[in-house]
């Protein structure tokens, strides 16, 4: 709506910057009031204003978007042709079927042809370039349009693809507490079903608070915590104000979840050490451990978890991130920096006025 009422102010200024120019024009320029006395004013600014102001429209609303829009060129210049032609013959015309002497304002013949081809010149000019440029404008903001809904559908399936994984991972932990009869198993349920009211609830959302985040986090590494062996050394640090801050959610979890799935051993030592960091609106993330299982871990290409992660990184915090992923034989780092306030993709992008 704001662009419609910019392009009816372009339009007047257009109009009152034109009216001044003739009224500058005139012979008796200087001399008001009588510059309204003066003849001219009647037989040439006001029959040229209604010309000008028809020719204007008649391209601006009907050829350029009808004929230049669909490709139709040649019909386009034939039409600008006659028209200008038509502005050029506009005082014959007047004599001829009104009976108005056109005035000029130079009384020379060939110099009022020069200054009506000049003035028709410059009127189809301008309301072509506004129109091709509004065109323009338009058809940008439907290619925004587009990608925005190519990226939110995008976002959405892999926000669905997560739900499952989880789950997938959760209960694999559960069945291996249950095959050990361990007195875990009854907690560790507990556990699932705080997690699950989280994702399928706050999770929902495009962005959730940080701080449910990280309770959801916590929960997750103490529920790994009841399946893992005296082998595991874990050192868990996050600090830092994050009380206001938002995040997309299940955005961290699949690097904890892969240091869980690659970084325990029952028989050797297995360190794994993650820290958070909040300060103002930049999160710093670190996760590091062995790697002891030979599959390497998917980063890039289609699946889950990790990969996920960093298409979601690309589309929700375009130029906002820097991921840095180091996987070597026997170790496995993360560095992950987000910048959590700035631009982010509406939920339903809606095509503006023009």
């Amino acid at each position: 709506m704001k662009k419609q009422h910019l392009n009816i102010v372009i339009q007047l200024m257009i109009w009152l910057a034109l009216f001044i120019l003739q009224i500058i024009l005139l012979p008796s320029w200087g001399k008001f009031p009588t510059i309204f006395d003066d003849i001219s004013f009647y037989r040439t600014i006001i029959p040229e204003d209604i010309l000008i102001f028809c020719i204007f429209y008649l391209n601006y609303l009907v050829l350029v978007p009808n004929l230049l829009g669909k490709q139709r060129k040649g019909l386009y210049i034939i039409s600008s042709v006659l028209i200008f032609c038509l502005f050029l013959f506009f005082p014959v015309v007047l004599d001829f079927f009104f009976g108005i002497k056109y005035h000029g304002r130079f009384g020379n013949p060939k110099i009022i042809n020069h200054w009506l081809g000049f003035v028709g010149i410059i009127i189809l000019g301008i309301s072509l370039g506004m129109r091709s440029v509004q065109e323009w404008l338009r058809a940008e903001q439907r290619n925004r349009e587009m990608e925005y809904r190519r990226t939110l559908t995008e976002l959405r399936s892999l926000k669905t693809q997560i739900n499952p994984h989880f789950l997938f991972n959760t209960l694999n932990t559960i069945y291996a507490l249950s095959l050990k009869n361990s007195e875990n198993t009854s907690t560790a349920i507990l556990r699932l079903s705080t997690m699950m009211r989280y994702v399928l609830s706050d999770a929902k959302s495009d962005f959730v608070p940080l701080e449910k985040e990280i309770e959801y986090i916590e929960q997750y590494i103490e529920l790994q915590k009841l399946r893992s062996t005296d082998k595991l050394e874990l050192d868990v640090c996050i600090k830092g104000d994050y009380t206001s801050a938002q995040i997309a959610p299940l955005l961290l979890i699949p690097f904890i979840e892969n240091a869980f799935k690659y970084g325990v051993s029952n028989h050797e030592t297995s360190p794994i050490s993650l820290y958070l960091f909040v300060e103002e609106d930049r999160l710093l993330f670190e996760m590091h451990n062995k790697k002891f299982k030979s599959e390497p871990v998917r980063v890039s290409g289609e699946g889950i978890g990790i990969a996920n992660t960093t298409r979601r990184l690309q589309l929700l915090y375009p130029k906002r991130h820097k991921l840095k992923i180091e996987e070597k034989d026997n170790s496995y780092n993360v560095h992950l920096e987000i910048k959590l306030k700035g631009e982010q993709y509406p939920l339903e992008p809606t095509l503006e006025n023009e």
